[in-house]
């Protein structure tokens, strides 16, 4: 795969045993599902043949899933366990905070977004030279199986972020995101948000950047979810940390 082999040649003369890409995979009382999840992804970007690693990050959960990824003996595997539960975007940040990769992503751990995208994501970050790259549901290629009410959320809450920043993406919320670690290193002080709106708080933290980020969105394949942590009240909280954002950051936005 030519796009690929790029990918690798960006390392120049630097040790292959250091990776190129780091994908971060927070979680929290995810169930029966983590563990497969975690292998088939280690197994997908095995296939290419580039230096990666995977960090997988507990975030305090009391279901006992966490023991069943001390089975993993890939080297290129790491496990950080948190011993309270701090939010999804606080368990990014640390998983960041140790990455090597000159891209660093995070991907739901939960099993519903299918790692067999994720060469297709490898290869648009070489071939169109993209400093962040993010899942998108309303892309046409993407393959979404939600049940009608999580659709009605996820309708409603992207119309609320368009009203409030303006913010040219389709889908901010999809947990699949890379881009470039000297970019997410430039806007880390800035970020505030532990839960789920740290997506949105990312990404237009980076649409801010003098340099002109360049944003693109790529297919997401989502299957059915074994268990959801999203809830009406969750759906409350978010919309609520949303407001704060906006109260906060007051951003104008390309």
């Amino acid at each position: 795969m030519e796009s690929v082999a790029k990918l690798t040649e960006i390392r120049g003369k630097r040790e292959r045993q250091t990776p190129v890409v780091s994908l971060v995979m927070p979680f929290y009382n995810p169930g029966p599902s983590l563990l497969p999840t975690v292998k088939e992804t280690i197994s997908v970007v095995s296939d290419l043949a580039l230096p990666f690693e995977i960090i997988a990050v507990c975030d305090g959960s009391t279901d006992g899933s966490d023991r069943e990824l001390d089975s993993i003996t890939d080297e290129r595997f790491k496990l950080i366990r948190r011993t309270s539960n701090s939010g999804k975007g606080s368990a990014i940040r640390d998983g960041f905070a140790l990455a090597k990769g000159d891209y660093v992503g995070f991907m739901d751990a939960d099993g519903d977004i299918d790692p067999k995208v994720l060469p297709i994501y490898l290869d648009i970050l070489v071939d169109r030279d993209c400093d962040v790259l993010i899942g998108s549901k309303h892309h046409p290629d993407s393959k979404v199986s939600y049940p009608k009410l999580r659709r009605l959320y996820s309708f409603a809450y992207q119309r609320l972020v368009r009203g409030l920043f303006g913010i040219s993406v389709t889908d901010t919320q999809v947990g699949l995101k890379f881009v470039k670690r000297s970019l997410y290193s430039s806007v880390a002080p800035s970020l505030k948000e532990t839960g789920f709106v740290f997506d949105l708080e990312l990404l237009l933290a980076l649409d801010q950047l003098d340099q002109g980020v360049k944003i693109v969105e790529a297919p997401v394949w989502i299957r059915p979810r074994v268990s959801s942590t999203i809830d009406l009240r969750a759906v409350a909280g978010i919309a609520k940390d949303t407001y704060r954002v906006y109260r906060r950051r007051r951003y104008i936005v390309r």
